[in-house]
This record gives structure tokens, C-alpha cells and sequence, in this order.
């Protein structure tokens, strides 16, 4: 079992709602964002290379003070008018924590709400998730990242080409990041009480 974290370091694009089959983007101001625009060589965030193995002990602490929830979506277009490779990011805290300037805008919730999907996330992710060793993905693929860092902490957990989940673990990590993703959300609109 690996535990793996997202590969790029710049906040990109807009961050969109994958719930439901449909896409909605969020506002602006809870995300930072810039696209790359070289046509010649690929773009360094593309996820197509195996990110580095990060571990962290698991299951997650019960209390996580402090606690910022990161998330980032890879995106590889394979068609369209702007084809290049782009990663949405957000975070999600409460008035304790304190977000990195580098993984895209802070949104902030109740410390009970936060409390609440840190609880879904770790009922979710439970002792980890499985790689699928070798596995033979295409890089449009994408990828999905959760990277949790408390005071005294920090786990990062990945679907992607380089380190791609079982079927059940897939499953179970989408469900993880579109719970997280839904509260994420509702604190960019000003709606901090919504469930995961």
C-alpha cells in the first residue's frame, strides 16, 4: 500500500464540482489560477509520471488541530480549445488553520463542519488505499489528490496514472474527495453547513 501525494506545485484553472455528472465552477475568489501555454514541450504538472511515495501513519488521529484539507484535480484535456494540462486546487479550514498560500485559495468553515467531513474523510479512507502495481492507465486519466496537514501531521492520498487504485479503492477515495469537495464548496459560497 502507497500513499501518494500530488506531484505539481502551482494552483491552476478553476476548481470544479464533479458531482452528479455535471461541472459547476466555484468563485473565483476561493481559488488561485494560471494556465500553461506551451505548445512545444509537455507541461511539468501532467500527472503521467509516478508522483514520489509519501507515508503517514494511519488510521488518521481521531483529532487533527489545526486541521487544512487540500484538494487538487489533475486535468489532461484530449481535445478542445485549450488543451493543455491545468490542476484546480482549494483548501478548506476553519479559524485554527492555517493554509499554504501555494495549494490554491482558503476557503473557511465552523469548526464543527470541519470537524464533520474531517470525520467522513477519515471513516473513508480508512487504512489507506491500494496501488495497482504496473497498472496500464492512459495519462488523460487526471488525477485526484486529498493532502491533510494538521499541526504535528500531514497524509496525502492520490487516484492517478503513476499509482492508480483498485477498483473498491477508487470507489471508496471519490467518495472521500466529492464529500470534502461538496463542504469545500459550500464554505466558497459562504454556506458552512453543509454535509459531506
Amino acid at each position: 500500500m502507497r500513499v501518494v501525494p500530488p506531484t505539481a506545485s502551482r494552483a491552476l484553472a478553476c476548481l470544479l464540482l464533479w458531482l452528479g455528472g455535471c461541472a459547476r465552477p466555484i468563485p473565483s475568489s476561493t481559488v488561485t489560477s494560471e494556465r500553461s501555454t506551451s505548445a512545444a514541450a509537455p507541461d511539468p504538472v501532467t500527472p503521467a509520471d509516478p508522483p514520489p511515495e509519501r507515508r503517514c501513519d494511519l488510521p488518521l488521529p481521531s483529532v487533527a488541530p489545526g486541521l487544512v484539507i487540500a484538494l487538487a484535480k489533475h486535468v489532461v484535456p484530449q481535445v478542445g480549445p485549450d488543451p493543455h494540462p491545468y490542476v484546480e486546487r482549494g483548501q478548506l479550514t476553519d479559524e485554527t488553520g492555517v493554509c499554504d498560500a501555494g495549494d490554491g485559495a482558503c476557503a473557511r468553515t465552523t469548526t464543527a463542519e470541519l470537524t464533520r467531513c474531517y470525520l467522513g474523510l477519515r471513516e473513508k479512507i480508512g487504512r489507506g488505499f491500494e496501488i495497482v502495481p504496473n497498472a496500464s492507465v492512459s495519462p488523460h486519466y487526471g488525477g485526484r489528490f486529498i493532502t491533510l496537514t494538521w499541526r504535528g501531521g500531514r497524509c496525502e492520498f492520490g487516484d492517478s496514472p503513476g499509482s492508480k487504485l483498485t477498483g473498491p479503492d477508487t470507489r471508496r477515495f471519490e467518495a472521500a474527495y466529492d464529500g470534502a469537495l461538496k463542504v469545500l464548496l459550500a464554505a466558497a459560497k459562504g454556506d458552512g453547513g453543509a454535509r459531506p
